[in-house]
């Protein structure tokens, strides 16, 4: 069998959140399982083609409504996984630094709508410049929400017709364009009044053989307001063919006892190694070290979804209360929320470490130093961050939400793996956060919950299992 994934983000080339980090990893896993799984991504102007890439021979055709352009493809193996990679380049769309708008910025690119157009189009025309016709395309997100529109209308001249899987990352992030771009790719639209738009994700809601999200609960809340963001009752009448398969991680890539990150290795069976990398994060940022500072790491962007806003409000009576609980806080986004955490961590010099860039190793290190990880989010997909957490022996504190819901186990006695709370609230958030406390000041049930959360298994092979299920099904129904 044959597989594509079509998709804007792929780390370590391009990446803005775990969108890439599943198409990396789970392209991985089903050649794993024997499928041919290849990546389409665009060549964008941070990624530079090493001396192993190679161009293609030939410039690739790409025919998109009246229009006839010709890119250039580099093609390669993943640098981590060995998965096959196709980019294209093509500057106009294309060399600029940024994947939705320019890195520094909080605005996305003027012409989205046609940049990830001629993306999903070009998709297309490459799988027929290199004669590899895959028996499904797999679709990540509102930018490609046009690719099955664009395909049927492609299989009408070509009899390739393969079944079309689209996955729903972020129902949040939509693609929301003026009409201009339906007549720019050539497909049938039709304008709803009075407000007449091309909505990306909801053209591939309706248009692909398949819909998938990335966890179970997240698959039953989009199907209600406010989950589907406007889209809930599309998505209902499309429940039989909606399926919320769970996200995992490359065990392989998390790994605390190879990850070379980290300033000393460990396990669930030996955590030894994980007091030194505490001690060591807590040197670097300057915080007062040793066992005697519960240590709360976060790793996130800042956005009203991720809910870190009730953090900043419960800080400071939280800090005054414990003078020894200590926070590391790496992320960016919002100014306004930047400000706050560095604001706190000027006036609480000695408890709290805020870091606003995007940095790999200081990440790992936060996962594998913390005591405990903390996600408030309002709503979230599946989320990434719990599972390297946990694998990482850091405990987390979410909301009962999402993917959040499907991965972390409630703390009962010595059984359980994290703590849970409800409501999106500043208080229910303090009230987590000094369970935690307790939970830390009871040193061998801590060691437990420690233990069992780093010995969860959060791989592909389960979920990569259930994706190769469903491509199997849906190209035994295609004609």
């Amino acid at each position: 069998m044959k597989v594509l994934f079509v998709a804007p983000e792929l780390p370590p080339y391009a990446k803005v959140g775990g969108l890439g980090d599943v198409v990396c990893a789970l392209s991985k896993a089903l050649r794993n399982l024997g499928i041919d799984a290849r990546v389409f991504c665009p060549l964008y102007g941070g990624i530079f083609p090493s001396e192993d890439w190679q161009p293609h021979p030939s410039p690739l055709h790409i025919c998109l409504g009246t229009t006839s352009s010709y890119g250039r493809l580099w093609e390669t193996n993943h640098i981590e996984t060995g998965v096959p990679v196709a980019f294209l380049e093509y500057n106009q769309y294309f060399e600029r630094d940024g994947i939705y708008g320019p890195p520094d910025g909080g605005h996305s690119f003027g012409d989205n709508g046609e940049r990830f157009t001629f993306f999903s189009r070009a998709s297309i025309d490459y799988c027929h410049h290199i004669n590899w016709l895959p028996n499904v395309i797999h679709c990540h997100d509102w930018t490609t929400g046009l690719l099955p529109s664009l395909l049927d209308a492609d299989s009408l001249r070509t009899g390739w017709n393969p079944a079309t899987v689209f996955t729903l990352h972020n129902m949040e992030h939509q693609g929301v364009f003026g009409v201009d771009v339906a007549e720019f790719a050539g497909i049938n639209f039709i304008a709803q009044e009075p407000a007449p738009y091309l909505n990306f994700l909801s053209e591939g809601i309706t248009r692909a053989s398949a819909l998938t999200t990335v966890s179970p609960t997240y698959a039953k809340e989009i199907q209600y307001a406010p989950g589907g963001c406007g889209l809930e009752s599309l998505l209902k009448s499309r429940s039989k063919d909606l399926k919320g398969i769970l996200n995992g991680i490359d065990l392989e890539a998390w790994d605390p006892f190879s990850d070379p990150s980290l300033p000393k290795r460990f396990s669930a069976d030996d955590q030894a190694g994980k007091t030194f990398v505490k001690t060591t994060l807590q040197e670097e940022m300057n915080l007062p070290s040793g066992s005697d500072f519960p240590l709360f790491g976060v790793v996130s962007r800042f956005y009203s979804q991720k809910g870190l806003d009730l953090l900043a409000e419960c800080l400071p009576k939280l800090l005054s209360k414990d003078p020894k609980a200590q926070f590391v806080i790496l992320g960016s986004g919002d100014p306004a929320q930047e400000d706050t955490f560095q604001s706190l961590a000027k006036v609480y010099t000695s408890q709290v470490a805020v870091v606003t860039r995007f940095d790999e190793r200081l990440a790992r290190c936060i996962y594998g130093g913390s005591d405990f990880f903390i996600m408030p989010s309002r709503f979230e997909p599946c989320g990434l961050g719990q599972l390297y957490a946990m694998r990482y022996g850091s405990i987390p504190i979410a909301r009962r939400t999402g993917g959040l819901v499907d991965t972390i186990k409630p703390i009962h006695k010595d059984s359980g793996t994290g703590i849970l709370f409800d409501e999106p609230t500043s208080g229910a958030l303090f009230d987590s956060l000094e369970l935690a406390l307790g939970l830390y000041n009871s040193s061998d049930l801590f060691q437990s919950i420690r233990k069992n959360a780093m010995s969860e298994n959060f791989g592909w092979d389960i979920s990569a299992g259930e994706y190769r299920s469903l491509y199997q099904k849906l190209t035994e129904a295609q004609p």
